[in-house]
């Protein structure tokens, strides 16, 4: 006869790391933060994907939070596959000494096989916390690069290969607290049959999708612009994104908020405050003159180029502001109803953590 079988002994050791109390660590965004959690930031051990169209700032905002992840003294590893970040953006970004100190480590890698001989190796260091992955969907079959141009008629390999890496590497980082950014693009997707819509949707193969655990889309909204002398016409210097989680395990999907990024240097949290008070009415664009801002009981005209130095200037104010008129402005769809997130609040650490956003 079969002994008894002690349930509270087998429950117990089954307990997986489910049970354990999450682990966040901030993005350096209150935007960020609040779409991917509620504000707590990013989860420890997670794969975050980070999709966007081309040139809308992608890799500047893993550079942001990876500066932010270095200055608590946490190893980011940066797989660049594009060869696309240089010593130029390092030196912007103010990361050479993160460099020096092996605290940020850029590798440049080409093929799948690569990457996967590279990550097992990391995996055993436990000083990494990030790894950022610059991109996925410019990563090269192996074999590919062995052949002619003409010889390569292999159709779906790239797809193929995708789904065997992030199967692999799923249930290996799984039980770690590194966390895996990866950096996608997002492709204009023609409509070819009736009843279909042209859209945007991520490179690459439907297993990436699969397997994250929070996937973040982008969308510009509008290009941000300054005069510069010499130049006839304004010149961009950032970008306002429109941001919402796909599928997220941390906090409610599909929830559109506006994050700021200016062009080699990271994300603006003054910029999300200027969000909200232009959703409210407190600034206001005017044409050819610059905007009218609202400051505590008078009207104040502020140049174009110079409202967000006047928002940090008076950043207690308009924080205090913001929070009353209910916290990060969320996008509304065209027919929707006017939703404002009374969740989460903007904190004036945060927003004076940067050094010069």
């Amino acid at each position: 006869m079969a002994g008894k079988i002690d349930f509270n002994a087998l429950y117990a050791s089954m307990i997986d790391l489910t049970a354990k109390e999450e682990v966040f660590d901030p993005s350096g965004s209150i935007i960020l933060d609040a779409v991917i959690s509620d504000g707590r930031g990013i989860p420890r051990g997670i794969f975050l994907e980070l999709a966007g169209e081309s040139g809308c700032g992608k890799s500047t905002m893993c550079l942001h939070i990876a500066r932010r992840y270095c200055a608590q003294g946490k190893r980011v590893i940066y797989i660049d596959t594009e060869s696309g970040l240089n010593g130029n953006q390092i030196d912007c970004f103010k990361m050479r000494d993160y460099v020096n100190e092996q605290l940020f480590v850029p590798v440049r890698l080409q093929t799948y096989g690569e990457v996967d001989e590279f990550l097992c190796k990391v995996l055993e260091d436990k000083d990494v916390a990030l790894i950022i992955y610059d991109s996925i969907t410019a990563t090269v079959p192996g074999k590919l690069t062995e052949k002619n141009v003409d010889e390569m008629n292999e159709p779906g390999v790239a797809a193929r290969l995708q789904s065997n890496f992030m199967q692999k590497f799923k249930a290996r980082f799984k039980n770690s607290d590194k966390t895996v950014i990866f950096i996608n693009q997002l492709r204009t997707k023609i409509a070819m049959g009736y009843g279909q819509v042209t859209k945007l949707a991520q490179a690459g193969g439907q297993a990436l999708g699969y397997y994250m655990d929070v996937r973040l889309m982008m969308k510009k909204v509008k290009m941000l612009e300054q005069t510069l002398p010499g130049y006839e016409k304004p010149v961009p210097y950032g970008a306002d994104l429109m941001v919402w989680a796909d599928k997220n395990r941390y906090a409610r999907p599909l929830l559109k908020k506006v994050l700021t990024v200016h062009f080699g240097k990271g994300i603006s949290n003054a910029g999300a405050v200027r969000s909200v008070l232009e959703f409210h009415g407190i600034v206001e664009r005017v044409p050819r003159k610059g905007y009218r801002v609202k400051f505590k009981d008078e009207e104040i005209m502020v140049p174009k180029d110079e409202i967000e130095t006047f928002i940090k200037d008076n950043i207690q104010y308009y924080v205090q502001l913001a929070d009353s008129l209910g916290g990060i402005k969320l996008v509304q769809e065209s027919d929707d109803e006017e939703v404002l997130d009374s969740d989460t609040e903007l904190s004036t650490s945060d927003l004076q953590d940067s050094d010069d956003l």
